[in-house]
């Protein structure tokens, strides 16, 4: 669907990243983290958005949620998904990226984890 209708995509995963399920909301940030998928123009710009509300609502659970599998595997996926986003879109992406509150234990992990990819290493 990315590759035939971004645009639909975009629609599509712009409302499951503020699904109450963090499992959608971690499809939403696995659909539109394609490298392929980013060339289209904004998507790019969704992408860095994306991961940015995904994470806040990952830091939003109480601490035992956060505990939880479902929860675990949204920051996963955000442990890889930003570098994506941001090396498909460096400007605004490296600040949304630099801005995150790394004293958050979950936000530290993706911080570090985003880190070791090469594709962000290189624009650092």
């Amino acid at each position: 669907m990315g590759d035939d209708a971004p645009a639909a995509l975009v629609e599509i995963v712009r409302r499951w990243a503020d699904d109450p399920s963090l499992l959608v909301q971690r499809a939403a940030v696995a659909a539109i983290c394609e490298p392929r998928l980013l060339k289209a123009e904004g998507a790019a710009a969704v992408a860095v958005d994306l991961c940015g509300r995904c994470t806040l609502h990952l830091v939003g659970l109480p601490l035992a949620e956060r505990a939880g599998s479902d929860a675990r595997t949204l920051r996963q996926a955000l442990g890889y998904a930003w570098s994506v986003a941001v090396a498909a879109d460096p400007g605004p992406g490296l600040g949304a990226f630099r801005d995150l509150d790394t004293s958050d234990p979950d936000v530290g992990w993706i911080v570090k984890e985003n880190l070791r990819k090469k594709r962000l290493a290189r624009l650092l």
